[in-house]
């Protein structure tokens, strides 16, 4: 979707536009949804994040200024109300195991295999917000810009964070 369709269909969903607000929902849930099951940790947990977090872009619909694309808008209302719910249920299971499929290549090989399964289980050990930054940056292909966005932060800093925890992932591995 162009920068100038996106405009468009959010200008129509501000103005109350039941189908813009639906084409929103429906092009952008899937994201929003897998960035809130991997925080998480379950589906229904995650739902009532993707949930919340669509009431509140449509409630500030209005004010979207479009300095960042819709969807590393919607990404950082889902990330904070992902942030503020596991806040409030500190003792949850952040993953389930196999929730970072493996990269296109040769998955039959065992050794492949195996790194997949230590990699899977090394990721579930870190902390929500450095399993985010993972999910954001590796998983959904969002740019440093986009996920310094979405979480807040400067890039330079994500890209700091991110050295220590591959390098912490590697570490985890050998060990």
């Amino acid at each position: 979707m162009s920068i100038e369709q996106e405009n468009q269909l959010i200008r129509r969903a501000a103005l109350g536009d039941a189908r813009a607000w639906t084409e929103i929902v429906t092009s952008y849930s899937g994201g929003m949804y897998s960035l809130a099951v991997r925080m998480m940790g379950c589906a229904s947990d995650a739902e009532d994040v993707v949930q919340e977090s669509f009431i509140k872009a449509f409630g500030s619909l209005g004010g979207f200024r479009s300095r960042s694309s819709l969807s590393t808008w919607l990404y950082r209302i889902t990330y904070t109300t992902a942030v503020s719910a596991l806040r409030r249920r500190r003792d949850c299971a952040l993953f389930e195991d196999g929730r970072y499929d493996a990269p296109d290549g040769d998955i039959d090989s065992e050794i492949t295999a195996q790194r997949i399964e230590q990699m899977t289980r090394a990721i579930a050990q870190l902390p929500a917000g450095e399993q985010a930054l993972i999910h954001l940056h590796y998983t959904d292909g969002l740019s440093l810009t986009a996920c310094s966005e979405v979480m807040g932060s400067t890039e330079g800093a994500l890209k700091t964070r991110l050295s220590r925890i591959r390098a912490k992932l590697r570490t985890m591995i050998e060990n």
